[in-house]
């Protein structure tokens, strides 16, 4: 009856969802963090839902109890930089430790050695157009 002498209720806002990239389920808006603000004040949403987080936090904690003491150098490049545990992301079993920019060129590559593969491929082509366009030097 209360409800007939105020109307509609003005709290009933509709549930946005949001697919988290790492669970692909659709889930509300406020399971996700906020990562930044917009100049408006709007918060800005992360990608990966707080439950997703968490697991991903608590394998990290594991991996690094169970991984023993980190490289000095990556492992992939050999350079001296801070290096991070890198994991399969199929089987969440240790593979080794790697720098930012290699663990995340590999990812880039979708964590695959046919992803690595086609960039060697791509790289060798550039490298061969350009030995055969080279401006050459003239002998004396």
């Amino acid at each position: 009856m209360q409800y007939d002498l105020f109307g509609k209720l003005p709290y009933n806002k509709s549930v946005v969802l949001k697919t988290c990239r790492s669970c692909k389920k659709d889930k509300p808006e406020n399971s996700f963090y906020i990562t930044t603000h917009k100049k408006d004040g709007t918060p800005t949403r992360g990608y990966v839902c707080t439950d997703c987080k968490k697991e991903q936090a608590d394998l990290r904690i594991k991996l690094r109890l169970t991984s023993g003491e980190p490289s000095e150098l990556c492992q992939c490049c050999n350079i001296s930089e801070a290096v991070l545990i890198d994991h399969c992301h199929e089987t969440l079993e240790f593979r080794g430790w790697l720098c930012h920019n290699c663990n995340m060129g590999i990812g880039k590559l979708n964590d695959t050695i046919s992803g690595v593969r086609k960039a060697i491929a791509y790289l060798e082509r550039f490298e061969e157009q350009r030995d055969n366009t080279a401006i050459k030097p003239p002998h004396c």
